[in-house]
């Protein structure tokens, strides 16, 4: 055995030469190392499937672990928010600016397939509480005890008759 090795070094480079026991040595991190992340590469590829299958058949629901929020835009302050099991969503604002022809559109974040009819238009003054009161309709409405989450915009005029927008208001609310 040992001519062959001498043999292999007369034949090749000193560069390409491997002595038999460092040759061993590689294989076996390679063997020790190719094990070591299969093993756990399985292992966490299970649980993974699992995670996800949970999610899937509604084992764990994501929305539960978000907290119910009322964040007003610019301008507002979100007093509160409550959805009935008739459906109806009604979100408490108090504006620190003046205005007429206040009107809020929704639009569903969670779950898909939400619709909101629109509410009637409000006058509003600095400081003085208003409530916009909508239907939560559509396949996706949440049944009692889920969560809604949905984004609003109020479009009104100020006091100067200047169209105003105030975006980016969002809710995370659970179905009473």
């Amino acid at each position: 055995m040992s001519s062959f090795f001498i043999q292999v070094r007369v034949c090749l480079p000193k560069a390409f030469y491997i002595p038999p026991h460092g040759l061993m040595l590689s294989m076996k991190k390679s063997q020790a190392a190719m094990e070591y992340l299969m093993t756990y590469g399985w292992a966490i590829l299970v649980v993974l499937i699992v995670f996800g299958a949970l999610i899937f058949m509604g084992a764990l629901r994501p929305m539960a672990l978000v907290p119910e929020k009322c964040i007003a835009p610019s301008g507002f302050i979100c007093e509160s928010v409550s959805y009935g099991e008739d459906g109806s969503l009604t979100v408490a604002l108090t504006p620190q600016v003046s205005g007429a022809g206040g009107q809020i559109s929704f639009e569903p974040v969670n779950p898909r397939g939400v619709e909101f009819e629109e509410p009637p238009e409000q006058d509003f003054g600095e400081g003085a509480r208003i409530f916009f009161t909508t239907q939560v309709t559509g396949e996706g409405a949440p049944q009692s005890g889920n969560k809604l989450r949905a984004k609003f915009h109020i479009t009104y005029t100020d006091d100067h008759g200047f169209a105003k927008s105030a975006p980016s208001g969002e809710i995370v609310v659970t179905r009473n």
